[in-house]
């Protein structure tokens, strides 16, 4: 039951990226175009390795909605958010964000340990050692605003969302990464 509620808890900030802690700045498509070269070498790649403002094992920004099933098959869940310009698919370990007018990924986001920074930052992992290895964040704010008298469960409340401009926004959970989202470089504004 503890695994379905951390599941649950996850999906909903990955639902909420976008609009709740001040992450809709985010342009609502990908912004750099990739080459051929570019897509054919990401298309290569078979890892766990989040490289900010690219990639989440494979799931790469810019790939297109073709590209990702060619990579990953079937989604386990998929819905659509963001006043319907985006289909959000839920894969096994990692859920990726398509632009419905452009058909490519716009935001990946890792949910499970296996996913890791060069760093080696993942699901799991300290929130001080997350910020100690990362450096200087753009902000870092509770991802949700519980005092404007909606409900927040105990686990919301205790949830931030620090956002980089190297394109890689850290989530935590009472001071654990929850979620590690790839973003476009520079995409992180202060709200």
């Amino acid at each position: 039951m503890n695994t379905i509620f951390k599941f649950a808890l996850v999906a909903c900030l990955s639902s909420m990226l976008t609009g709740c802690f001040g992450v809709g700045d985010l342009e609502p498509y990908y912004q750099s175009p990739l080459s051929a070269a570019d897509q054919a070498r990401l298309m290569a790649v078979n890892d766990t390795l989040i490289v900010p403002g690219v990639r989440v094992g494979t799931v790469f920004l810019g790939a297109t909605d073709k590209q990702l099933y060619d990579k990953m098959g079937n989604s386990i869940e998929s819905h659509r958010k963001d006043v319907n310009t985006t289909m959000v698919y839920t894969f096994q370990n990692v859920i990726a964000d398509v632009n419905l007018w452009k058909h490519v990924v716009i935001r990946a986001h890792a949910i499970s340990p296996i996913y890791a920074t060069a760093d080696g930052i993942k699901v799991g992992t300290p929130e001080a050692d997350a910020k100690a290895k990362l450096g200087a964040s753009v902000y870092d704010e509770a991802t949700f605003d519980c005092n404007s008298g909606k409900y927040c469960t105990d686990d919301q409340q205790a949830s931030k969302s620090i956002c980089y401009d190297s394109g890689l926004i850290v989530v935590t959970v009472r001071a654990v990464v929850s979620m590690l989202s790839v973003v476009d470089p520079g995409s992180c504004k202060k709200p």
